[in-house]
């Protein structure tokens, strides 16, 4: 309706990472991105999760639902948080994260082969290839909520911003 308007495409949390793939692609469609909630580079975890995943999906395949690779990439999020709930890093109002236990298109279980994709689209969104391939002229805010375990609260988010920066993205 108001063609007239920049556009501006929004990820947050897992969506920020599917946004950061996409800003690694040719675009031309919108004229600033905001990331929010991200993660940064999973390191050394990623290799154990690689093997757990590889081996629910070599036992049970691809489309089986594994809650040990959920609990492995989910639970440490609640471990700070004195909430009783199980998604108290949500937020800390207790009503949303009620909802959010309530909604039946949260808190599922993801197939096993989501899972792998998830982590190897993590490890290609931290590489120097996927920051140096992002327009460099395109404005990107990325923010996180300061204990937000997604973005290792803070540091996760710290090094997506630097990533961003040292590959010389001009406007962060």
């Amino acid at each position: 309706e108001h063609p007239e308007l920049p556009l501006f495409v929004l990820g947050h949390s897992m969506g920020s990472m599917l946004l950061r793939t996409l800003l690694a692609k040719p675009h031309a469609a919108y004229q600033g991105a905001i990331i929010m909630g991200t993660a940064g580079d999973p390191g050394f975890a990623a290799k154990i999760g690689r093997l757990v995943i590889n081996k629910e999906i070599r036992k049970h395949g691809e489309d089986a639902k594994s809650t040990a690779v959920d609990k492995l990439l989910f639970s440490s999020n609640n471990k700070k948080f004195k909430s009783g709930s199980p998604v108290a890093w949500l937020s800390r109002d207790e009503e949303n994260c009620q909802k959010y236990m309530d909604d039946p298109y949260c808190g599922f279980i993801f197939d096993n082969r989501f899972y792998m994709d998830l982590l190897e689209g993590t490890l290609f969104i931290n590489t120097r290839e996927a920051f140096e391939a992002v327009d460099r002229d395109l404005p990107l805010l990325v923010i996180s909520g300061a204990e937000d375990p997604v973005g290792k609260t803070g540091k996760g988010v710290r090094s997506v911003y630097d990533g961003f920066v040292k590959a010389g993205v001009r406007d962060v």
